[in-house]
């Protein structure tokens, strides 16, 4: 059974599937037929298990069926982000060596596809998503995640979020994402349940609308969307829909975007949840029901999985510690794309390093409090500091750069880019940094003809952050 087959098993035909922004509308009778038909096309071309095939197409729609076409031949499916350039997404084409692309899907919903070039690449044949994380800068880490692993995420993920009893929920994230792709869409076939595509509408108001208009009943997002969404829906109550669980994921989850969505959207339950691409995504947890959550919990282990909290040596801290995460759980990679090196220095005999920081209390509950390397989150996303400072410092007439985040109740944190140079080199790194998806980008960029040192030669990042705090006007 193609893990497809297995996402779609306990639909009814005749329910609805799939509904999008621009009309498009299938029921699950449809999506089989449109799938079918793309995979024979993909299995015609020599395209089966053991090949990668990129989906470079504009809408998540088109996104989401040529996922599925790929699942249904038994290959690995590639989704690249659609906000990236035109040179940024051929280089993502060139890394991945896919032996075709679906660059989209025509009015008679057949699969268009563009011939990649060169030699395809050969992957394990139960590799069945390849996702790339971080993305901060040309250095991406790229997820392969099997079979067996996704299965294992999406039932987990089934056991506590009520997507069965929901009749429709809007994905609003690229489906370039694991939270997107498997932890909402994965999630909402296995159920047999309606998916609102909406993440193609610019506007909290505009999604508000759509989500109204659609029936749409469950919404899973980030912080700082649900923030934007919340202020919205209380804006003009007459575009509030009626959900009956709002989730949240990707970053912390403040308890002023909790007091807002519990006044925007009464009648819904609250989950906040943990996880990252590496662990196939959820790893834990929790509903509002449980006095842990006004805590700032992230929940407890999902079924079959395991946190453990170590420290440098990898020994196991006692409840309320705080030390590195560790996950040991049936959905993780299979590895890091082309990089053994990395795969070998986060999959451990003792699990999943998970690069975050974080404690365990008694009742078995976990706290996330923060990265252990150099990583932050910026709406919802997270970011390297250190690559962004590498990708500064290659352009011309740069001679060294840092990145400091700023605390921001919206976006988690905000980007101030630090640039040493001789004068005139600004723009060209300004630029660059347009190349990066917005939320990867630092929101201030400052030119200075000699960054502050420590003693030992290192930069003054201390002093930096103070002088970002005073640039952004943030006390």
């Amino acid at each position: 059974m193609s893990l497809y087959q297995w996402l779609t098993e306990t639909a009814v035909v005749s329910d609805l599937a799939i509904e999008t922004t621009r009309g498009d509308r299938l029921t699950y009778f449809d999506l089989h037929r449109v799938v079918e038909r793309a995979a024979d096309a993909l299995l015609d071309r020599g395209v089966g298990p053991g090949r990668v095939v990129v989906m470079a197409a504009r809408t998540p729609f088109e996104t989401l069926l040529g996922v599925l076409a790929t699942l249904a031949a038994g290959a690995a499916a590639w989704p690249v982000d659609s906000r990236l350039g035109i040179d940024r997404q051929r280089e993502a084409i060139a890394l991945a060596q896919p032996a075709i692309v679906i660059s989209g899907f025509g009015p008679d919903r057949q699969p268009i596809f563009t011939p990649a070039g060169g030699e395809p690449r050969v992957v394990p044949d139960e590799a069945a998503l390849i996702l790339s994380t971080s993305g901060s800068t040309g250095r991406s880490k790229h997820v392969v995640l099997s079979s067996d692993a996704l299965q294992a995420n999406v039932s987990a993920i089934l056991s506590y979020l009520p997507v069965r009893s929901t009749s429709r929920s809007a994905i609003l994230l690229p489906l370039s994402y694991s939270y997107a792709l498997v932890g909402q869409a994965f999630v909402s076939l296995r159920a047999g349940a309606g998916m609102v595509l909406l993440g193609d509408l610019p506007y909290p108001v505009k999604i508000l609308e759509r989500m109204v208009e659609l029936g749409v009943t469950g919404l899973s997002t980030v912080p700082a969307n649900l923030q934007l969404l919340a202020q919205a829906a209380l804006e003009r109550p007459e575009q509030r829909p009626q959900l009956a669980f709002v989730a949240s994921a990707g970053s912390p989850l403040e308890r002023s975007i909790i007091d807002l969505a519990r006044r925007a959207f009464p009648e819904a339950r609250l989950f906040n949840q943990y996880g990252l691409t590496e662990a196939g995504p959820r790893v834990t947890a929790l509903s509002d029901d449980h006095a842990a959550f006004e805590e700032g919990s992230v929940g407890r282990p999902l079924p079959g999985m395991t946190v453990r909290v170590i420290d440098e040596d990898g020994q196991e801290l006692p409840e309320g510690v705080v030390g590195d995460l560790v996950v040991e759980s049936p959905s993780l990679m299979m590895g890091y794309l082309d990089d053994p090196e990395e795969t070998a220095r986060v999959l451990t005999p003792a699990g999943l390093r998970t690069g975050d920081r974080g404690c365990a209390d008694a009742r078995g509950f976990l706290y996330v409090v923060g990265r252990s390397d150099g990583v932050v989150q910026c709406a919802g996303e997270r970011v390297s500091l250190r690559e962004l400072e590498e990708l500064m410092e290659a352009v011309p007439g740069v001679s060294l750069a840092c990145v400091v985040a700023v605390p921001d109740e919206l976006l988690g944190n905000r980007l101030v880019g630090f640039v040493e140079t001789s004068g005139g080199g600004l723009d060209a790194v300004r630029a660059r940094m347009h190349s990066l998806p917005a939320a990867k980008r630092p929101q201030w960029l400052i030119e200075r003809s000699e960054l502050p040192r420590l003693g030992n030669g290192k930069v003054d990042r201390q002093r930096l952050q103070h002088d970002a705090v005073r640039a952004t006007g943030q006390h």
